[in-house]
């Protein structure tokens, strides 16, 4: 499909794809989990639990987005 053809929707559903991919690189625990937490902690000034809360949010959000895809 063409870029310039494809709707809003599309578009937005391409970039969750692309988030989604990248977020599936970050694992779920250990040291790279942590370094993101520290990273989003210092640079938003969120707290630790705000943003554990909002990485457990989008994972979840992710999984059920591909469950609607595989539907």
């Amino acid at each position: 499909m063409e870029e310039e053809k494809k709707t809003f929707f599309e578009k937005i559903a391409e970039d969750f794809e692309e988030l989604a991919t990248a977020l599936k690189q970050i694992p779920k625990t250990g040291f790279a989990r942590k370094m993101l937490i520290l990273y989003l902690q210092d640079k938003t000034k969120l707290g630790k639990q705000k943003i554990e809360m909002i990485l457990d949010a989008i994972d979840e959000f992710l999984q059920e987005y591909e469950k609607e895809q595989i539907s």
